[in-house]
């Protein structure tokens, strides 16, 4: 197994469904570790929250979950599937095609591009976005909630000390997250519709 993410951090990966489409799409969060993170219970602990927090944000025709954490470890990364029930989003019921989703940014208090990151959250609601895309401001201003108190939520467990943004080059250390902000308008991303 490959060493993906550092010895001491985590990686969260949520995955949403859609009826007709056999491949999940994915987002994933990375988290400093305060210590030991081993079990079911520490994994169903960062995904319930998550899942909780986007589910409001991704329309009924999506199914948030399942789940997995993948652990930084020197020997391989390891793999600890959630065993929290998926759910169906809560969102409007119409949602644009598959290829669009929020784009919430990873922002960070050091500079350059490097210091910047993003995560992809799809089965945005036909209602919630305007012409050419651009993500109603009221949206905006819920979407932007719901990911400040998703980041209240990971550091106020008691296994992580803070959400981090990963780097896949050197150096690997991850830099702390210090907001996550939704894009005003929708992004594409190729290769997603899919029959």
């Amino acid at each position: 197994m490959s060493n993906r993410v550092p010895a001491g951090y985590i990686e969260a990966w949520m995955s949403f469904q859609i009826a007709g489409d056999p491949e999940g799409m994915y987002t994933s969060l990375g988290m400093k570790l305060t210590g030991f993170f081993s079990t079911q219970a520490d994994a169903d602990g960062v995904l319930t929250p998550m899942r909780d927090r986007l589910k409001v944000l991704v329309s009924t025709a999506y199914t948030v979950g399942p789940w997995h954490v993948m652990i930084g470890n020197a020997a391989g990364d390891a793999r600890i599937d959630g065993s929290i029930a998926a759910v169906a989003g809560t969102g409007a019921s119409s949602a644009v095609p598959q290829n669009t989703a929020f784009l919430i940014k990873k922002n960070t208090a050091s500079g350059g591009r490097r210091n910047r990151g993003r995560m992809y959250v799809p089965g945005v609601s036909e209602t919630w976005v305007g012409d050419y895309g651009v993500v109603a401001p009221a949206n905006v201003t819920t979407i932007n909630t719901a990911m400040a108190a998703l980041l209240v939520d990971m550091v106020a467990l008691s296994t992580i000390d803070e959400v981090s943004l990963l780097h896949n080059t050197a150096p690997f250390t991850p830099t702390p997250i210090t907001s996550l902000i939704c894009s005003t308008q929708v992004a594409t991303q190729r290769r997603r519709l899919r029959r």
